[in-house]
């Protein structure tokens, strides 16, 4: 077992050196071996010293532990705070979009029902524009341009199939 395996083996050698250089072959050796086994350090330590280093070895344990704790805590409470602080401009962005959205929708859904206003407002627009840009001419051309534009996409007319129309009535 591991308890008791001899935990340190020590060897002392003295021995005479005086008497070499007398020439003296008297001289003495001593070899002292010592073996330490798990055994007798557990006897010989006191249950109070160990008592002692348990107790503290545990309050440095629980003491790493909290500090540990708290600052994952931290950590974790500054990281929220951040999400926090980039995640609601963008949710407030995300809901007027969504608005935007929806009115939208609703308008291209309802678009046939205000046609006319919708191409005279899509043909003086641009008109005038031009008009005060670069002239009677440009803002005429803008204005035709803007308003057709504006009959195309209100009444959805293919711009295929009014080609086809209007080569079919030329031939």
């Amino acid at each position: 077992p591991l308890l008791s395996s001899p935990l340190l083996i020590t060897k002392i050698t003295m021995s005479n050196d005086d008497n070499k250089n007398n020439n003296n072959n008297d001289s003495t050796t001593t070899t002292t071996t010592t073996t330490l086994s798990f055994d007798t350090i557990k006897n010989s330590i006191d249950t109070n010293t160990a008592q002692k280093y348990l107790d503290t070895t545990l309050q440095h344990l629980k003491s790493g532990i909290k500090s540990g704790v708290h600052q994952t805590n931290h950590l974790l409470a500054s990281l929220q705070s951040t999400t926090k602080s980039i995640q609601k401009p963008l949710c407030q962005a995300k809901q007027s979009l969504q608005f935007a959205s929806d009115h939208c929708q609703t308008w291209y859904a309802q678009r046939k029902e205000h046609g006319p206003f919708l191409i005279a407002a899509g043909a003086i627009l641009p008109g005038l524009i031009g008009w005060r840009a670069r002239g009677r001419i440009v803002g005429l051309a803008a204005s035709t341009l803007g308003g057709a534009v504006a009959y195309l996409g209100i009444y959805e007319i293919n711009a295929k199939h009014l080609s086809d129309k209007i080569q079919k009535q030329f031939q």
